[in-house]
């Protein structure tokens, strides 16, 4: 060894003793913030960009009239029927039960269900009562039967003809928290338990959310642990010793407490999308390491002292590696394009952890290896060479070949991409042999649905009233065609409750059930709602005016102005292209049907807002696409100074993107948001390998090497990193795969098959591109 590298390793120990140092007391306290503030974020409404109109009027029909979603539907199963008195004396203990239970405010059960019928007395008019179901008497619980499945008001909505099944409507507090949702997520399956001689289902937002947030926790333990036996497994693999498994994994290591530490301190929960973090900051920085000790090794095998192949490495690799994590970083930073705030959290600070398993590998790994000794397992034969030898030669021999079969398999891919559309559904993320998601489909099968609907309805004269009779026919006419046109229900609205009252009025009988048919009528069926109105009014500012608790129903459709009016109802979940060419019917027959100096309509509620961002968010991410093709132009422009060069390295980047649209249509897979963040992900990782070798080129090309020869030398000295980065990132990915949440899936599988293809673009295609470029130049 020379004096100055003694010298030179003496004053490098020194340094890299003290950044070891600082390093480990930042681990310190990022680690204590993690396990004392890091938190999982379950409000699922931040994925509802808060700027949007269609959102502001979503928060203000919520704010009039509740919310559209807290709501559980419970449905037992029985085998002999509905209508048999052993199970609906248990459905009505059921009903009972549920209403004991914390946190729920009302329970819509059959059992409870009245019929009422008006009759004038001698100096009276006399309400009759009935109840709906006449439990206890099976002869009159056939004439029930008869009367109920033809009544829409309960036949698929509370009873299901086709199953035996029947429904209740558990209505919650409004704004649950977590920890309240998760007791109900915990008590009523519980208690559906002790009913289980009958098959029992259940649905909704607050027994979901819990469920949803314990497969997040599930799925992060799972990516962590996994991904940490996966490196090991491939550094054992591409390096055969102990030092080479342990440095790397720690320094990724570090990396993952330090971004996750980071978030906690600052107060940032991991939403469902971040819960991908880990493994995504495991592959991409471990890629870091692997080229630089890579160099490391082959300056070693050359014969260089170790102080000397560290400076070689960390010079030649150095502006690469930059340029790689730069490029990643860009892929993440282009989602905040979205307009989707969880989408732009994931975005910015996976790029920030991008940039911290950067600083890391170029602070802490240097340290180590100056501080260890050179690696034994050096002096072992290198298998890599000889077959990156073979392949190079084939590349030289068949550069027409590898561009012909790449435009072939581009050309198929962009056949295919041009058939796919943007679609969702509302539990698309769970598979359809989870427990939630079947329970999810009994309720689709055998009922109205769980999908909410949502209709706010504005008088446009301010004069008018919702109880005048001409606005309240018209509104019936879009009910209407709700209900047997666009298949709501399980509707409710105040016209629903004035059908009702005229019932009432003309003896309870089945043909009463209609929208008033006189003026007159109206007016008689509207009398109570009317001064209801007044008297909820009064007990605004002043409390000793009580209004019934079962007349309580109608504010929830009416404000008090009489002027904004709200349709709720259930449907089908049908996915958002199927109802978007629905919603485009519902206006034409608004335009066409109605008069439109009556009442204005807006669609709105979570189902609505979730299909409507969906649309937008795929083309915020092409957006994004194109942002970040434009940056990494740039980059690649300003390294080679040569357009030539930098469209050069894009095409091995684009290629792999437009075959993976073309798998998506070829296999019928919708586009969705989970699958529209991948584009640009995938995007910033696959660009690394080019990067690496076009920066090894242009070292080569400075040395004076001959085009070909500078193109086996960086073939063969980044091949092998190339390799092993790119199975260590494709299996990584992979990981992912064993999500519980479909987006986490097809994220997986979707950037692994991604960067498998652009590994053979970067080893086969790119050479080819640049070795007939150079032809044509001669």
């Amino acid at each position: 060894m020379k004096k100055e590298d003694i010298w030179d390793e003496k004053k490098a120990k020194k340094y890299a003793w003290v950044t070891l140092g600082v390093v480990l007391l930042l681990t310190v306290v990022f680690a204590g913030a993690i396990f004392s503030g890091l938190k999982l974020d379950y409000d699922f409404e931040k994925f509802f960009p808060k700027e949007d109109s269609e959102t502001k009027v979503f928060f203000e029909h919520r704010k009039q009239f509740g919310t559209d979603n807290d709501f559980v539907l419970v449905s037992l199963k029985n085998e002999g029927g509905v209508f048999n008195t052993k199970f609906l004396r248990d459905v009505e203990r059921l009903t009972e039960d549920l209403k004991k239970l914390d946190y729920i405010d009302q329970v819509l059960s059959p059992t409870d269900f009245k019929r009422f019928s008006r009759r004038q007395g001698n100096l009276i008019v006399k309400i009759d009562t009935f109840p709906l179901l006449h439990i206890g008497d099976d002869e009159a619980l056939k004439a029930d039967s008869a009367l109920i499945m033809q009544d829409d008001r309960y036949a698929g909505t509370f009873f299901s003809a086709q199953s035996g099944a029947i429904s209740l409507f558990v209505k919650t507090e409004d704004y649950l928290s977590k920890e309240k949702c998760d007791e109900l997520g915990e008590t009523i399956p519980a208690l559906l338990k002790s009913y289980d001689t009958y098959e029992y289902h259940y649905a909704g937002r607050s027994v979901g959310q819990s469920y949803y947030i314990s497969l997040m926790q599930r799925d992060l333990m799972l990516f962590i642990s996994s991904s940490i036996v996966l490196l090991i497994f491939f550094l054992i693999i591409a390096f055969k010793s102990v030092w080479g498994v342990v440095v790397p994994l720690n320094i990724v290591m570090l990396s993952n407490i330090w971004i996750m530490g980071f978030m906690a301190l600052i107060g940032e929960p991991v939403n469902m999308i971040l819960t991908m973090l880990p493994t995504i900051i495991f592959v991409v920085g471990m890629s870091d390491v692997v080229h630089m000790v890579s160099k490391y090794l082959e300056e070693l095998r050359l014969g260089n002292s170790k102080m000397n192949a560290i400076r070689v490495a960390f010079r030649e690799i150095g502006l690469a590696t930059l340029l790689t994590s730069v490029t990643t970083a860009i892929g993440f930073l282009t989602l905040l394009s979205s307009t989707v705030e969880p989408i732009r959290i994931f975005g910015l600070y996976t790029a920030i952890g991008v940039m911290i398993a950067f600083i890391l590998a170029f602070t802490v790994l240097p340290s180590v290896l100056i501080l260890m000794g050179a690696p034994k397992a050096v002096e072992r034969k290198d298998i890599w060479k000889k077959f990156l030898r073979k392949q190079f030669l084939w590349v030289i021999r068949h550069p027409k070949t590898a561009l012909g079969v790449s435009s072939v398999i581009t050309a198929i891919a962009v056949v295919f991409t041009l058939q796919i559309e943007p679609n969702n559904y509302l539990l698309e993320d769970l598979p359809s042999s989870n427990e939630m998601k079947s329970h999810f489909i009994f309720f689709e099968e055998n009922f109205s649905g769980v999908r909410p609907f949502e209709m706010n309805i504005q008088l446009k004269d301010s004069s008018k009233s919702v109880f005048d009779y001409e606005v309240a026919m018209e509104i019936d006419k879009m009910e209407n065609y709700l209900k047997e046109t666009y298949g709501i229900g399980g509707m409710m609205s105040a016209n629903v409750l004035i059908k009702s009252a005229n019932q009432t009025n003309f003896g309870g009988t089945k043909e009463a059930y209609c929208f008033p048919k006189t003026e007159k009528d109206f007016k008689q069926a509207v009398r109570p709602f009317k001064k209801l109105i007044k008297d909820y009014k009064r007990s605004l500012t002043d409390s000793t005016v009580k209004i019934p608790e079962e007349m309580l129903a109608l504010v929830q459709f009416i404000d008090t102005s009489l002027t904004s009016y709200r349709i709720r109802g259930r449907m089908g979940d049908l996915g958002s292209l199927k109802i978007f060419e629905m919603n485009d019917d519902l206006q034409a027959y608004y335009q066409n049907e109605l008069d439109t100096d009556v009442f204005k309509y807006t669609l709105t509620g979570t189902a609505h807002l979730i299909d409507k961002n969906n649309a937008k968010l795929a083309r915020n991410m092409l957006v994004g696409l194109l942002i970040a093709f434009l940056l990494v132009a740039l980059i690649m422009g300003a390294l080679f100074r040569s357009i030539k060069m930098m469209l050069i390295s894009l095409v091995p980047n684009i290629i792999p993107l437009v075959v993976i649209s073309g798998i998506l249509g070829a296999t019928g897979t919708d586009l969705k948001v989970s699958i529209s963040i991948i584009f640009t992900i995938a995007f910033g990782i696959c660009v690394d390998d080019t990067i690496h070798f076009m920066s090894k080129l242009k070292i080569e090309r400075m040395k004076g090497r001959s085009m070909i020869y500078a193109l086996k030398r960086s073939y063969l000295s980044t091949g092998r990193a190339i390799i092993i980065t790119s199975l260590i990132l494709c299996s990584g990915f992979l990981m992912l795969v064993f999500s519980e949440f479909l987006g986490t899936f097809y994220v997986g599988y979707l950037i692994s098959i991604t960067l498998f293809i652009a590994v053979i673009a970067d080893l086969y295609l790119l050479p080819a591109l640049i070795i007939i470029t150079e032809r044509r130049k001669k």
